[in-house]
């Protein structure tokens, strides 16, 4: 399986869980408790 059909298969299996909208607001939960801690004044990204 190349890479582009994995990712495919991957995303599709993710859509489907039927937790999914569950998990995906305790993920916000914890990114918004750990962006409010960070010391940081600027965020950036870099994206190769």
């Amino acid at each position: 399986m190349d890479k582009a059909a994995l990712r495919r298969e991957l995303v599709e299996q993710r859509l489907n869980l039927p937790d999914r909208l569950q998990r995906a607001d305790l993920l916000q939960r914890v990114m918004r408790i750990w962006l409010v801690e960070r010391p940081d004044t600027v965020i950036g990204a870099y994206w190769p």
